[in-house]
């Protein structure tokens, strides 16, 4: 909701600004869901007044990508990492987001817009990510929450508005081995067409509705009698480039892991002490012209421990409230695999189709060898082929240059003569900063094979 900033003298609530009209898109996949929403709003008043945006994060049980607003067309606030830099300005009580902040509105994501003058527009543009419910027989449920909440009190305006409702739904059964079954909205008189593709389009409008309600979809599924991997290696794989990489594409990453020890007085790690993965960041680097063309990025919260430690906090920076507000890991896997699967670097199971060439790349073994199957595995998911292999940076540039000592991802930079960048110990600026090693190696025509493999090291 968009809502006048209230006179601190008085007792009276927030003056809402008039929705005029919401359009919706969102992509439904097996366990989450992206949403976009485009809200645009009318100040009726006779008055100019400092307006401020809230939207009910813990109720969407998501994750806040981007966010912005426009006001009359002319860009207020535009913000495309809000997960880093909403909870950083919070910690540095940056006026922006500070207003209105107590202890009834901690689960609200509420932001400055600016001033709206009489008979202005202002248009809001948000989009995040929310895991699916789950109902009887774990049938799914998608709810977009439409009756806004506000120091819990239920808040529907009088006046009516346009809602524009497009969604897609993938085909689940290539994921989580279930297939959908039946499409229903208990809300809203939805449309739904199914493509060749297994692609489910789902849109509704409504000229005159009132925030009386959420919009809830249902998904029915029945178990899938064959049993399918989630996502392979495409045998049909091509390398193209012609710049003389084994590759076509890289994938680098840096995992931030918290570790809860069981003996904080040992020197080493213990057997049973627990590890989960909570940042996971990848650059995709193409090799035939040498440049990072994708970015995904994600805090994960933890699973089993779900309060991270002052260590882990001091050294990666990622904060409590930022893990809190994070998907889980089986969110996140998901969504590594629709990067992987948007680039064609993997194909889905019985998918006869060509894939790009593709490996990862690490500063160190312990990523891919040791985190990511341990995460994997406590996750409950399975071990897809596609991290079997991979580049140790590292070991492959003392492999070129034997008689140097390779510390870590730091003394390589110094030894390059390439600059730190951001800060060491953040899982996507590390990433970064790997990315320029692998760049450097492309540059001066080293190739980027593999350093280890799970039967043995090539």
């Amino acid at each position: 909701m968009l809502c006048i900033k209230r006179n601190p003298t008085t007792a009276d609530g927030l003056p809402y600004v008039l929705l005029k009209k919401d359009s919706i898109e969102a992509k439904i996949y097996s366990l989450y869901a992206e949403v976009t929403l485009t809200q645009i709003f009318c100040n009726n008043e006779h008055s100019t007044g400092e307006t401020m945006y809230c939207f009910p994060v813990k109720r969407v049980g998501g994750t806040i990508k981007s966010f912005v607003a426009l006001i009359d067309g002319q860009h207020i606030v535009n913000i495309k990492d809000v997960q880093r830099d909403y909870t950083d300005q919070l910690t540095h009580d940056n006026d922006t987001y500070s207003s209105e902040r107590d202890e009834n509105l901690q689960d609200n994501f509420i932001i400055k817009v600016g001033t709206l003058l009489p008979s202005q527009q202002c248009t809001i543009a948000i989009n995040y990510t929310t895991e699916l419910g789950i109902f009887s027989n774990a049938n799914l449920q998608f709810v977009i929450p439409m009756i806004e909440i506000h120091h819990n009190n239920r808040y529907g305006q009088l006046n009516s508005y346009t809602i524009d409702f497009h969604c897609t739904v993938d085909n689940m059964a290539d994921y989580n081995r279930r297939e959908i079954t039946q499409i229903t909205s208990p809300s809203h008189l939805i449309h739904i067409e199914l493509s060749k593709q297994n692609i489910y389009y789902i849109k509704f409008m409504e000229q005159s509705s009132y925030l009386d309600r959420d919009i809830q979809i249902n998904i029915e599924q029945i178990e899938k009698p064959t049993g399918k991997s989630v996502a392979l290696f495409s045998s049909k794989i091509l390398t193209t480039n012609t710049v003389g990489q084994p590759f076509d594409y890289y994938c680098v990453l840096d995992f931030e892991a918290v570790c809860h020890e069981v003996n904080s007085s040992l020197k080493r790690p213990a057997p049973n002490d627990i590890w989960e993965i909570i940042e996971f960041p990848i650059c995709l680097l193409s090799a035939e012209t040498n440049t990072i063309i994708d970015v995904y990025h994600s805090y994960v919260r933890p699973s089993i421990k779900t309060t991270l430690n002052e260590v882990c906090i001091s050294i990666t920076g990622i904060t409590q409230s930022i893990a809190d507000c994070s998907p889980t890991f089986d969110i996140v896997w998901e969504q590594v695999q629709q990067f992987l699967l948007k680039h064609s670097l993997i194909s889905l199971a019985d998918h006869n189709s060509s894939c790009h060439s593709f490996t990862w790349i690490t500063c160190g073994n312990w990523d891919l060898k040791t985190m990511l199957p341990l995460q994997l595995k406590q996750s409950r998911l399975d071990r897809p082929e596609f991290i079997n292999e991979f580049i140790n940076i590292k070991e492959l540039y003392m492999e070129y240059y034997s008689s140097t000592r390779i510390r870590g991802m730091k003394d390589l930079l110094k030894k390059l003569n390439l600059k730190l960048e951001g800060r060491h110990h953040s899982g996507i600026d590390d990433t970064k900063n790997i990315t320029k090693i692998a760049q450097w190696f492309i540059e001066h025509k080293h190739p980027l094979k593999l350093t280890y493999k799970e039967n043995g090291h090539k």
